[in-house]
């Protein structure tokens, strides 16, 4: 059987290098100045709308394609493909390749308005509409989102296909589509709504597809713990646009709130939870626990980045005086969490509860870098 699994991820890997490679060869071919065409400009922003809905598109109608397998492969491949090309047309990394002109775009979201797409796929409730922010920091979350969710897939293929693995991935792939709507959106509701709502496919993959039999108690766990704290996001995201009348980030810099600290609090309380940050973070070593290989992937490489993405995204540019004033709160708070955590984890026996409570605190780590930078 050991043998038999690794020939399958072998035989996986393969196959998604040998595609990458042969998409390589086909569009250089057709194109040998593909590199020097690497700016923004050159992008439909439909292609951006399609990248962006495809997972969810994917994950709803698999169960309907034949040869499905096959063409997971494909599509994984294409999509992490479109994702390195959007990192590059948007992120300045200092790289000249000989005999082409390549315009960089470098995007500051501290310091300045990012390049936004702000598509005509909505409004669904306000009328801000379905803002989008190529930047570099956001671009970066999804690259890594992509790669992972494509290993996450590779590893599922690699054992027995079945069933209960093409529904592993249709859960998966609706995580990708919320996480990528975390990483781009620049509309408060609308980060709000993917923020949370990648919960809702995490919790069944832990709940219906761990490994563990307390499956069902770690899943109700992060449940209960992260809606909680969404409850409260939610009602600050909505007095936030009764009160400017958009939800539009760029919009909300700089506009002086009434109850401006609470409002503060009603935002880092949900990202805090998410983060986790000690001490919140009781949810977390249950659900890696419990979940699958995967889900415990996606749990630690994933879902936990958006909450230091919602202090950049969020937090640092709507909320500067209180993140200053409230520094050295959150300084003492990740200094004892990473104490606390890491002498638990030298404790632990089991591998994923190890990872579970390092994760606690390199998360408490970079939440310490945010709070002492100014």
């Amino acid at each position: 059987m050991p043998g038999t699994y690794l020939s399958h991820f072998l035989r996986s890997s393969f196959y998604i290098v040998k595609t990458k490679i042969k998409l390589f060869s086909q569009l250089y071919a057709e194109d040998p100045f593909l590199f020097s065409h690497f700016t923004l400009e050159r992008i439909n922003p439909s292609l951006i709308r399609y990248f962006i809905i495809a997972p969810l598109v994917i994950g709803i109608i698999l169960p309907f394609i034949r040869r499905r397998f096959d063409f997971i492969i494909t599509f994984t491949s294409l999509h992490t493909l479109f994702a390195v090309y959007l990192y590059v047309c948007t992120t300045a990394i200092g790289l000249k390749i000989p005999g082409t002109s390549i315009k960089w775009n470098y995007v500051n979201i501290f310091t300045g308005r990012p390049v936004e797409y702000k598509l005509s796929y909505g409004p669904f409730i306000f009328d801000s509409g379905w803002a989008l922010s190529l930047d570099s920091v956001g671009l970066t979350f999804v690259l890594f989102s992509s790669q992972i969710t494509q290993l996450c897939i590779m590893f599922l293929m690699a054992s027995p296909l079945d069933r209960l693995i093409e529904k592993q991935i249709i859960l998966i792939l609706l995580c990708q589509f919320f996480l990528i709507n975390c990483f781009l959106v620049v509309d408060l509701f609308y980060f709000f709504f993917a923020f949370e709502g990648v919960l809702i496919p995490l919790t069944i993959l832990i709940g219906a597809f761990g490994s563990q039999p307390r499956r069902i108690h770690a899943a109700f766990q992060l449940f209960f713990f992260t809606y909680l704290a969404s409850v409260v996001m939610f009602f600050t995201v909505m007095y936030i646009h009764s009160y400017v009348g958009t939800s539009y980030i760029p919009d909300l810099r700089g506009i002086e709130f009434p109850y401006k600290s609470l409002l503060f609090l009603g935002v880092a309380i949900p990202i805090m939870v998410k983060t986790p940050l000690v001490p919140v973070h009781i949810w977390l070593p249950e659900a890696h626990v419990e979940a699958s290989t995967v889900g415990s992937v996606i749990l630690a490489a994933l879902v936990l980045k958006m909450g230091a993405f919602g202090i950049i995204r969020i937090l640092i540019p709507l909320f500067y005086e209180q993140c200053v004033f409230y520094g050295p709160l959150i300084t003492d708070i990740c200094i004892l969490g990473m104490f606390y955590a890491s002498l638990i984890a030298l404790r632990q026996t089991d591998l994923k509860k190890i990872i579970a409570y390092s994760s606690v605190v390199h998360m408490s780590l970079s939440t310490l870098g945010f709070s002492i930078w100014q």
